[in-house]
């Protein structure tokens, strides 16, 4: 339904024990009621208004937007620096910084005019660099420096910063943009990104999206054709000055970056969609050059459709629908037709492809809202999760703590955790693959989440840091991603590709490729994963983990519990035709194992070995470089049954071989 908001009201009532004044929205129209607990969605479109940051550090108070825009570039708005007032400064930080070395020459352009006289603006990196100054002309121009970062801040969220000043005159400035050098590849990223991308051999990429976005501005290759957004419960008009969001990526730069890199996509759209956006969309990536959105296409350089490009293309609706959090309860609706809605028209589109595969975003924890989307969206070909399988700590009492300081307690506890959430039948991914296995459809991981900092706070930053990135941790997710094959979950997105603290996982964290140990483990999963896993058993004494420890059970604070159900030694096999591979994982952070193999063939020829190993202490908390963590490969011969493989303790050994 759509129509048109007639006005604001506020309104004294109870809510939740709470009495207070609410805003009430009025509706040009009825709007029936839904099922309980459902909500409304509601998308207002004033791009004439323009926004930008609040008033503070990065955006003067004085600041002003205006409708006075560069005509050679339209636009709605237009940043005005009110130097007239006292000194004006906006800050913009490039994204993507994190998988950058960033000294070096950085290339910005923008345009300016000045009703003031003689105007100056001020370019400012502050310690990176040196100040840059522009004068500015009456009328709209066009302006390209270059600006060299000699010195960029080594903390890890030290980003570089570029402040555009005026001083004593006020400066309209619209269009910036900076980027970092020049690259040869054929994606809008830099040249050794997409290369170490390439050697992590990504099965899928996913870029998170909040709603907000409309499908025109997404469907834009360049950034700078994009339009803002405001992805936040707002009733009040007129300018907005609150955070901005603009997606890193636009789909045009998401699907030339997984073609480049051999990735399937995995569309995060945006979380309101209206079916004339769904229309353009499809005609985006399947219709011909001379339909609609398929002229869009071929005005960006592609007039073949991108349904043609890759074996599965992935399509999400908004991020974390169900969440009721800021700023997540503006990531989406999941109202009780209104997904099935979309998904019916894209299934029944003369541009729909057989690739794509549509997956709902549910919530790993509470499974009751999974049998929910299963009867409200019955034409979802999978269910995606995040599986928290580090526990929430918060409410442990204060003596559990001191425990994590142990390294080798840290890689067991954590081991425990995800066996616990994957395999256990009480856990929390076991119960969603089981479900919906059983009504023929898929679970799927839109990431991989490790809650339960909050928990923490006993713990120093770099301990926290350990927690998500040290190689004995990393070790566990790895094989936790291995282990969610078993189940048959096989899309599996671990989490963002670069970050900085530990509040997210990531794999690689600078330009030179400084591999964090989740990212050495994954790319040696990758480079033996095949399209068929077979299964596997193990006889014997196969080493397991007793532990006795707290486990998150729903109760504040967890239970004590004696667990001794994780197997410390794991095999995981594929094939693909005539090509065989096997992984070998050993979570025991202190002793050898010897494995003896029973295969169904011996190898023919050569045998490819692949040994990651590393102290379980090996972490990369200055980003510097990848710390004790290696993978050594060699060249074997004689693979066959009776073969013995020494797994040294905290590694994973991998085979590939033809059969």
């Amino acid at each position: 339904m759509s129509g048109k908001i007639k006005g604001f009201t506020t309104t004294k009532t109870d809510r939740q024990g709470q009495s207070g004044e609410f805003v009430r929205v009025e509706f040009d129209k009825t709007v029936p009621a839904g099922p309980a607990n459902t909500g409304v969605a509601l998308e207002v479109d004033d791009s004439n208004v323009g926004l930008m940051r609040r008033a503070e550090s990065w955006n003067s108070p004085q600041n002003e937007i205006s409708n006075d825009v560069p005509p050679e570039v339209g636009g709605k708005s237009a940043l005005l620096l009110k130097g007239s007032k006292g000194e004006a400064n906006y800050n913009f930080a490039p994204a993507m910084q994190g998988l950058l070395d960033n000294s070096g020459i950085w290339n910005v352009r923008f345009w300016a005019k000045s009703p003031s006289a003689s105007p100056e603006l001020k370019i400012n990196i502050g310690e990176a660099g040196t100040e840059t100054p522009v004068a500015i002309t009456p009328e709209w121009q066009k302006y390209e420096v270059q600006i060299e970062v000699t010195n960029p801040p080594k903390t890890p969220a030290g980003f570089v910063t570029f402040r555009f000043v005026a001083a004593n005159a006020d400066i309209l400035l619209d269009n910036v943009q900076i980027e970092k050098g020049t690259s040869t590849n054929p994606t809008t990223q830099n040249d050794n990104f997409v290369k170490n991308l390439k050697s992590l051999r990504p099965g899928t990429l996913r870029n998170l999206q909040m709603g907000g976005q409309t499908m025109e501005s997404y469907l834009q290759r360049d950034a700078i054709d994009r339009t803002a957004f405001l992805s936040m419960i707002s009733a009040k008009p007129g300018p907005r000055v609150a955070p901005v969001f603009l997606p890193d990526f636009g789909l045009p730069e998401l699907l030339e970056l997984c073609l480049e890199v051999g990735a399937n996509p995995w569309i995060n759209l945006p979380g309101v969609l209206t079916p004339e956006e769904v229309t353009l969309f499809l005609e985006f990536m399947g219709a011909p050059a001379d339909v609609g959105g398929g002229k869009l296409r071929a005005a960006q350089g592609r007039e073949k459709p991108w349904t043609e490009s890759f074996d599965t293309i992935f399509i999400e609706y908004g991020n974390e629908a169900w969440n009721g959090s800021l700023p997540y309860n503006s990531g989406g609706f999941n109202g009780a037709d209104y997904w099935e809605g979309i998904t019916q028209q894209i299934k029944t589109s003369p541009f729909t492809s057989s690739k794509y595969r549509i997956e709902s975003g549910a919530h790993s924890v509470n499974w009751g809202s999974l049998t929910r989307l299963m009867r409200n969206h019955p034409s979802a070909d999978g269910f995606a999760i995040a599986p928290y399988w580090l526990p929430a700590m918060k409410g442990f009492p204060e003596d559990f703590f001191p425990q994590l300081e142990d390294d080798k307690f840290m890689m067991r506890f954590r081991a425990a955790n995800v066996h616990r959430t994957i395999m256990d039948p009480a856990g929390y991914v076991n119960i969603h693959a089981r479900t919906t296995k059983a009504a023929g459809k898929e679970t799927s991981v839109y990431e991989v989440n490790n809650t339960g900092l909050e928990g923490t706070k006993a713990l120093t930053d770099d301990r926290r840091e350990y927690m998500m990135q040290g190689w004995g941790p990393a070790l566990v997710n790895a094989n936790g991603l291995l282990l969610m094959q078993t189940l048959g979950i096989r899309a599996q997105n671990f989490f963002t590709l670069g970050a900085t603290t530990h509040k997210a996982v990531a794999v690689i964290a600078m330009e030179n490729m400084v591999t964090r140990p989740i990212g050495e483990a994954i790319q040696l999963a990758n480079e033996l994963i095949l399209p068929n896993m077979l299964q596997t058993s193990m006889v014997g004494e196969v080493p397991k983990l007793d532990i006795e420890t707290r486990f998150e059970t729903g109760k504040r604070g967890g239970e004590i519990m004696h667990y001794t159900d994780t197997t410390l030694v794991n095999a995981y096999a594929y094939k693909d035709g005539g090509k065989r591979s096997l992984i070998l994982t050993n979570l025991d952070p202190e002793q050898n194992v010897e494995v003896v193999l029973e295969l169904p063939a011996p190898a023919k020829g050569s045998v490819r070995k692949l040994v990651l190993t590393g102290e379980i202490a090996a972490s990369t908390p200055d980003l510097a470089t990848t710390q004790g963590v290696t993978i050594e490969e060699s060249t074997e011969t004689g693979l066959e049954t009776g073969s013995k493989v020494t797994l040294p303790p905290a590694s994973m050994v991998g085979f590939a071989w033809e059969e």
